[in-house]
């Protein structure tokens, strides 16, 4: 994976705003080690190749967005709209959801420690599974 474009949260919501519905080999990056992006709205976007490794995404409108060979280990999405989304050949590991509507998500091919995720309720359940052990004290 070749990272392209380091983009804040700020930058990303921008561009969104911008009509930019693509986003290829863009790495999410903030002022602390692991970036955060909350209350804005990316439906409809497809991310192909891109770095959200150890991210937090809360709030976040993902509606019919399409994650495709992207870093998302150790990433967690708390509170946001990922129905419609969907997500292949991206690498999972410890990837969280938490109350995230979950609609129609579709998922293929995803890489969690050697193994792979097939369908969406193996991949739902895999990430809740996530956030239940990562919210015990």
């Amino acid at each position: 994976m070749v990272i392209e474009t380091e983009l804040t949260a700020a930058q990303l919501n921008a561009a969104y705003q911008a009509g930019q519905r693509h986003f290829a080999s863009v790495e999410i990056v903030g002022a602390e080690e692991f970036p955060s992006v909350s209350n804005i709205c990316l439906n409809g976007t497809t991310f192909i190749s891109c770095w959200f490794h150890s991210a937090t995404f809360e709030n976040v409108d993902f509606g019919r967005a399409r994650f495709v060979g992207c870093n998302l280990k150790c990433t967690t999405f708390r509170g946001c709209n990922l129905s419609g989304s969907s997500w292949e050949a991206c690498a999972v590991e410890d990837l969280s959801i938490s109350t995230c509507e979950t609609v129609d998500v579709t998922a293929s091919d995803l890489g969690a420690y050697g193994g792979t995720i097939d369908g969406a309720s193996s991949f739902l359940e895999y990430a809740h599974d996530n956030a239940r052990r990562d919210a015990t004290p």
